[in-house]
């Protein structure tokens, strides 16, 4: 089974729509990474999750040319 800290942040990528825009290579580094940090050092390093921002929806006005 998968850390809480690995499901955590998947969930966390799909639930602000970001975990299809991803490179499973560079996701599957990523979690290495911080796996090995947490090995060595005992805890998730303090940029982990770096995630960008959910995207945001802008209300666009209309304009009726008439």
């Amino acid at each position: 089974t998968q850390p809480a800290w690995v499901t955590d942040h998947i969930r966390q990528l799909h639930d602000n729509h970001q975990l299809s825009g991803i490179d499973p290579v560079e996701l599957a580094t990523r979690i290495i990474q911080v796996a090995a940090h947490r090995d060595l050092h005992g805890h998730l390093p303090t940029t982990w999750p770096a995630l960008a921002p959910p995207p945001v929806d802008f209300a666009q006005p209309t304009i009726e040319v008439g």
